[in-house]
């Protein structure tokens, strides 16, 4: 019988005529190359921009072209992630909260320049935590922001984002179950209809968690308030999603696991 996995579930504390066009290109260009003007705004104007969570872009966009999680490339950003308080922020004085994808957390004290009109490390603050080196926060606009390191001028983009809704997002949606001809439905809240015996999803993307499979997986749960769910390896071609079973095999009894792909077990045509 497959184990049952527990998943601590992520708690982050917390893109009509031709000139326009040209302008709306160049204005991509310059984000994604890290060149973007740092706009003049207010420390609230600011501060209710980077209230909340932030995520590597680079990850992000690699998720969405890969159609998968497990098997992409680690983010190339120094943090995985980062986020912010509002009501902290707008006193000028705060903490940035670096994250990776198994929750570890460190900070940073930054403080509003108002020459610059942006948050930059504050190096009179001596926190602990392991060093940065200089850095500033130039905010794009509303969703995107770079990350500019003075000393080795690396720069690098973070785009404010929900980890789980962006993983729901390669699911959500209605299918055609091909064995069977039922309906099928992901929402983008992580509810699941139409596959018996389940009623929500979550998407792993903690390849450190104790519990994780090393291969991109779906867990699917009987209930929402249970804190189990079955595993399952997906992989998504086009609009097909196939799921898979996951094969346990004990090393350790009752300590120690490896895992391997099984059998089809869903076919999932999206409608």
């Amino acid at each position: 019988m497959i184990k049952r996995y527990f998943i601590t579930v992520c708690a982050l504390c917390l893109f009509s005529c031709n000139s326009k066009t040209e302008k709306d290109n160049t204005a991509n260009t310059k984000e994604k190359s890290g060149e973007a003007e740092q706009k003049t705004r207010t420390l609230q104007e600011t501060a209710n921009i980077l209230d909340g969570a932030w995520l590597a872009d680079d990850y992000l966009a690699n998720i969405k072209k890969n159609k998968a999680v497990y098997a992409n490339p680690k983010y190339k950003t120094t943090l995985f992630g980062m986020s912010f308080i509002k009501d902290s922020l707008a006193t000028g004085s705060t903490l940035l909260y670096g994250f990776s994808p198994h929750e570890v957390t460190y900070s940073w004290p930054v403080y509003f320049n108002t020459a610059n009109s942006r948050f930059e490390y504050d190096p009179k603050q001596d926190i602990g935590d392991k060093p940065l080196g200089n850095f500033a926060i130039n905010v794009i606009d509303d969703n995107l922001l770079e990350m500019a390191f003075t000393k080795t001028g690396k720069k690098e983009l973070y785009r404010k984002a929900d980890i789980e809704k962006e993983l729901n997002s390669l699911f959500a949606g209605t299918y055609t179950d091909k064995a069977t001809g039922k309906t099928v439905k992901f929402t983008s809240d992580g509810k699941v209809t139409g596959l018996p015996g389940f009623v929500q999803y979550y998407v792993q993307f903690d390849p450190d968690d104790e519990y994780a499979v090393p291969f991109d997986a779906i867990l699917l749960y009987a209930k929402p308030t249970d804190e189990a769910g079955m595993p399952y390896h997906f992989k998504i071609n086009g609009n097909t999603l196939t799921l898979y079973q996951v094969d346990e095999h004990e090393v350790e009894k009752y300590v120690d696991y490896t895992y391997s792909i099984g059998k089809e077990a869903y076919k999932l045509i999206k409608q």
